[in-house]
């Protein structure tokens, strides 16, 4: 004999309330579909390249932003 434990599920049970702190993410969530994610991962490994004294993604980067740099007029030294 096996036994196996059944997980039943109560059709009948209110949905369940979010919590305060569910609550609180709501907005965060929000945001999240109206930032461009792509962006901000691209810039942390173009960061965390830097500070790994890693130049090759640097300059990659810096080539294909060559325009919005320019336009920016941020020169760095």
């Amino acid at each position: 004999m096996s036994s196996k434990k059944s997980s039943s599920i109560n059709v009948n049970s209110p949905a369940p309330i979010l919590s305060r702190k569910r609550w609180q993410l709501v907005p965060f969530l929000l945001i999240l579909d109206l930032a461009d994610i792509d962006v901000f991962q691209e810039a942390r490994k173009v960061i965390e390249a830097f500070q790994n004294k890693e130049v090759g993604p640097v300059l990659a980067w810096c080539a294909e932003n060559k325009s919005r740099l320019k336009k920016s007029k941020l020169y760095l030294i």
